[in-house]
Formats: C-alpha cells, structure tokens, sequence
C-alpha cells in the first residue's frame, strides 16, 4: 500500500497503521482468549475454535 494511498480514507489509515503495527502482544492476547473460551454451541464448534487458537501459539 503505498503511502499515497495510505491517507485517502480513514480505512485506508486504520489499516496501514494495523498492518505496521499489529498486535504487540498477540500471543498473551490469544492465550487469555484461549483461557476465557467457553462451550456455548455444539462441542464441534467449541473443538474448533480452541484448535485456532492453539495454532495461533505455535
């Protein structure tokens, strides 16, 4: 994205400055959700959603 882009729109900025910057803590952020993840659904979709975020700490 080049930075002329970059100032077009408000989206354009938000992503520029995500992709630059990220999450600086994404693996203590997914191992709290991974904490926190309860069953509310069908066991399949709860099997699901913990092996994302198992993958996301790997």
């Amino acid at each position: 994205q080049s930075i002329k882009n970059m100032f077009d729109s408000f989206e354009s900025f938000e992503k520029a400055l995500k992709e630059i910057f990220g999450n600086p803590n994404k693996e203590c952020t997914t191992a709290q959700q991974l904490m926190n993840l309860k069953q509310t659904k069908l066991a399949s979709a709860y099997t699901i959603r913990f092996k994302q975020f198992l993958v996301q700490l790997l």
